[in-house]
């Protein structure tokens, strides 16, 4: 059977950032009055991204801050590893939101370079999702690059509420692969209006139902143009 739906990660496999973490980190963090070397810092974040269990959330309730709790950690971590002892909240706070707003813009990242070509040629006969361990920085790092129009949906672990490897990232995947992009773009409205996700799922259902008596009437087929 031919492969219909592609997924891909997205940091390490479409984007990487510009410098290594470390030079990154010891950067700003010298502009808050700390001292670490890039290469410390490089070795601290990777023992601290090993020691952090992954984020993970009730079904039904992803973090209300986008995970960013969960950086916060991450980050104090890898300086108290690289520092041996831990930053004061005067000085962590202020240096965690410089360090979160850059890997905000696109400029901390670039693409590989054969990323666009192979996007260009899969896109041709294949559906493209992203399933990527980030938040929704995501979406517009992937607008900056040009990257966002290839893909279908981009699946993020702050929304599910989990990170790969946990089965819901995958149960995710699984459902957007199938998902009617019609309805989809309904639900994404009423979720823009700030409507509850039980009125959201209620009002799908009617949708979905309407459609199909009026198909039913007409003998019409399915298509997905228009709302």
């Amino acid at each position: 059977m031919a492969l219909k739906v592609l997924f891909f990660d997205a940091a390490g496999t479409l984007i990487q950032p510009a410098e290594t973490v470390g030079l990154t980190y010891s950067r700003i963090a010298k502009d808050h009055g700390v001292t670490a070397s890039g290469e410390d810092l490089s070795r601290a974040f990777r023992a601290a991204w090993k020691a952090l269990p992954p984020p993970e959330h009730p079904v039904g309730m992803p973090p209300i801050d986008d995970d960013r709790g969960w950086w916060r950690r991450l980050v104090a971590a890898a300086f108290e590893i690289a520092l041996d002892r831990p930053l004061a909240e005067a000085v962590i706070d202020p240096l965690f939101d410089e360090l979160y707003g850059h890997y905000s813009s696109r400029l901390a990242w670039e693409v590989y370079a054969d990323v666009l070509p192979a996007l260009l040629d899969l896109g041709r006969d294949h559906r493209l999702i992203v399933v990527s361990n980030f938040d929704r920085r995501l979406r517009a790092i992937m607008e900056g690059h040009d990257l966002l129009r290839h893909f279908e949906r981009v699946i993020i672990s702050s929304e599910v509420g989990a990170s790969k490897p946990h089965a819901r990232m995958f149960q995710a995947a699984l459902v957007a692969s199938y998902h009617n992009p019609v309805l989809k773009a309904f639900a994404d409205r009423l979720r823009a209006a700030g409507k509850p996700h039980k009125v959201v799922i209620t009002a799908v259902a009617r949708k979905l139902v309407t459609i199909a008596n009026a198909l039913c009437k007409s003998r019409l087929t399915w298509t997905n143009q228009g709302t």
